[in-house]
């Protein structure tokens, strides 16, 4: 590693291995994943699924991701700019926008979830499709905004034609303003709502009798797992991405801090992209009603190809219904929730 007190710039010779095996692995689960997860989350917008609405920008904000990794994958691999700043620029924006989208949907569903879980009466007037999509066009108008403004992509010049597009330069004190306002608003706020979130939903399935043990001790895993992979995904990012622009500016000894953590943020940086791959399993292929959906889906293709290949063989009508079932964003049975609020046992 070295770097340059006059430009603040550094470079380090290290083995992409680690990074091509992280992004190798997101393109190939995250692309399956997203892809039949879309699939048949557009079938439950169409069954009038609030939750989906949410789960398909979450879906989309993911193969944003994946479909950039390749070249990312190229950036990192290749000795100066193989595509230029502006290819640079682009990838870097395309991941932010990932980034913070992503963290808002998940917040998004977490909340939708809470309302759902800890509020099942009241919820039927607090949650439509109608506010749903509203809510995600506002999301995705705000994090543009915040990732696309003109004034970051002009000023953040992080490349020179000596570097790569992993490499990073000095910051000037507007981007790192700009990065305070992603760490404590863009970042710290989806994150605490989240954790409140399934916080208060743990709480209540706990203390409600009409639950086994067994589930309740399934739905906690599963809500804290969640809330781990957030962590994991984003949390080392966004702590270094403060301690890099807190001393980008500082002279000698801010740039030998910001040439030591290099490594470590690079590392960090890569591991957002995880989020892209977990995301279907985690939060999607868990609802109940989505995977009766997808191996509905799965049996109509195959079907269809058994057809093609066939063409006297008949398809039954029963094999290719598809019933709108209730959303599946309570983690708690509707009647057990009901029944247990007229016991006064659930009231947050």
């Amino acid at each position: 590693m070295a770097y340059e007190n006059s430009t603040c710039s550094y470079f380090y010779k290290s083995d992409a291995t680690l990074f091509l095996l992280i992004y190798g692995m997101v393109v190939i689960v995250g692309l399956l994943g997203n892809l039949s997860a879309l699939v048949v989350i557009i079938w439950q917008i169409k069954c009038k699924n609030i939750l989906a609405v949410y789960l398909a920008s979450l879906s989309v904000s993911d193969l944003l991701t994946i479909f950039i990794l390749p070249i990312e994958i190229i950036n990192r691999t290749s000795k100066g700019l193989y595509f230029g700043e502006l290819g640079c620029t682009i990838t870097a924006a395309f991941f932010n926008i990932n980034v913070y989208a992503t963290m808002t949907f998940l917040s998004c569903i977490a909340m939708d979830r809470f309302v759902a879980t800890v509020f099942p009466l009241q919820s039927r007037s607090l949650r439509s499709m109608k506010v749903a999509v509203l809510v995600s066009a506002l999301i995705w108008l705000l994090v543009l905004l915040l990732c696309l403004h003109p004034l970051h992509l002009v000023q953040n010049k992080l490349y020179n034609s000596s570097q790569n597009c992993s490499n990073t330069h000095q910051m000037d004190k507007w981007t790192a303003h700009l990065n305070y306002f992603r760490i404590f608003v863009a970042f710290l706020v989806p994150f605490l709502l989240l954790v409140f979130s399934y916080c208060s939903i743990i709480r209540v399935i706990r203390r409600s009798p009409s639950l086994p043990r067994e589930q309740k001790c399934k739905i906690t895993g599963l809500l804290l797992a969640m809330t781990v992979i957030f962590i994991i995904c984003y949390l080392p990012y966004h702590l270094l991405l403060f301690v890099y622009s807190y001393f980008s500016g500082g002279g000698a000894d801010g740039c030998q801090t910001e040439c030591s953590i290099c490594l470590a943020y690079q590392i960090s940086f890569t591991l957002t992209s995880l989020s892209s791959a977990l995301d279907p399993f985690l939060n999607i292929f868990i609802s109940k009603s989505i995977k009766q959906d997808l191996l509905q889906a799965l049996r109509a293709i195959h079907l269809s190809s058994r057809m093609l290949v066939n063409p006297d063989e008949t398809l039954r009508p029963h094999n290719l219904e598809t019933t709108c079932q209730e959303p599946a964003s309570r983690y708690v049975p509707p009647e057990a929730l009901k029944s247990d609020q007229g016991k006064g046992g659930l009231s947050p």
